[in-house]
């Protein structure tokens, strides 16, 4: 049985292992049951890719995968790739890299994570980029963009990106992982998820506003909790999964200290103020998510889903260098999300009209 040694300050369940320099992860804590199948996508054109994102199509599948053609000399250069993939998820035709360019040809592609959704029936893709900085080398500040993408003779391509600008928080630097969802014909990010902070973006321009923001006590002890999905209604309510991260010790990392990314799922209401209500409170993984690798970290980067009947189809990367889809089972899924005491601690602002 595998275990995963982490800092003795992380909290767990009273079921887990304990070992001499701190705590361990049991994959009895992760119901095998959960996961019926796995696929590895194979990029043979673009070795490498990773941190795909999935959304459902009339022909199957479309996948994101984000590229990089030389990790170790030009390694903020990434390009967002698509491919078509049938309900075995097998590809249907070639992979595709978009254009994020058009009207920038002398800054180089530096998009990276892209998350795929739907809104009003037409595919977007929204990710992060640095197009300040022509220096291949050099990053300056990472802001979110979002395009929508028409299909035209067999091929996606995307029409002109349009920044997002978080009107409280431009001033930082680094903007990633929101997590775009529909509600009632508006386009809405969950900026954080705790606070879970809602703004809202018309497509006429850059700037988003607040709409909602809610405080709820959220039990994950696993670093802080970030977007890796967008969000989806399911039963009732819209469904995500995210991701954290915390420096840790396990067998897989040789008992050195690296990086370990986490997976865990959350939902909220399906009406403002867009409340936390369920949230998974222990790492969703299975026994083929870590293994040893050269990679200085040990990552599990969920990107996107998929529902189709009683299953889920969850894309995620792994270390950097692999594209992955699991297929869940959406009944276990939702017996391991547990529900939040929102009368707690809850606060909320709300500034729809």
């Amino acid at each position: 049985m595998r275990t995963f040694l982490l800092s003795a300050s992380l909290l767990l369940s009273a079921s887990a292992i304990a070992l001499e320099e701190g705590v361990a992860i049991n994959y009895s804590e992760s119901d095998t049951r959960l996961f019926v199948a796995e696929y590895q996508i194979l990029l043979s054109d673009y070795p490498g890719s990773f941190n795909p994102s999935l959304i459902k199509t009339d022909y199957g599948f479309l996948l994101s995968f984000r590229y990089l053609p030389d990790p170790v000399l030009q390694p903020t250069i990434s390009y967002i790739g698509l491919l078509k993939l049938d309900n075995e998820f097998k590809p249907i035709d070639r992979p595709q890299l978009i254009d994020t360019r058009a009207s920038m040809k002398k800054i180089p592609s530096k998009s990276e994570d892209a998350r795929l959704f739907k809104f009003k029936d037409d595919i977007f893709v929204v990710y992060n980029d640095d197009i300040y900085a022509p220096n291949s080398k050099i990053a300056n500040r990472r802001d979110m963009f979002i395009a929508k993408l028409n299909l035209l003779d067999g091929e996606y391509v995307a029409e002109t990106p349009i920044k997002l600008i978080h009107e409280e928080r431009f001033e930082q630097h680094i903007q990633k992982n929101w997590v775009p969802f529909e509600w009632n014909e508006n386009l809405l990010f969950g900026y954080s998820i705790a606070p879970h902070e809602i703004v809202q973006n018309d497509l006429e321009d850059s700037l988003c506003k607040v709409v909602c923001e809610t405080y709820s006590p959220v039990p994950w002890d696993w670093g802080q909790m970030r977007g890796g999905t967008q969000a989806e209604l399911v039963n009732g309510e819209y469904l995500a999964f995210f991701h954290s991260s915390v420096d840790a010790r396990s067998d897989i990392s040789n008992y050195k200290k690296f990086i370990h990314y986490f997976m865990g799922a959350y939902t909220f209401s399906a009406q403002p103020p867009f409340e936390l209500t369920k949230m998974t409170t222990f790492p969703i993984f299975d026994k083929g998510f870590y293994t040893q690798s050269n990679y200085y970290k040990r990552v599990i980067f969920p990107g996107g889903f998929a529902v189709d009947g009683d299953y889920i189809y969850l894309a995620y990367g792994k270390d950097d260098c692999e594209v992955w889809v699991a297929k869940m089972s959406k009944i276990e899924l939702f017996s391991l999300l547990k529900p939040l005491d929102t009368k707690l601690g809850l606060k909320e602002r709300m500034r729809f009209k």
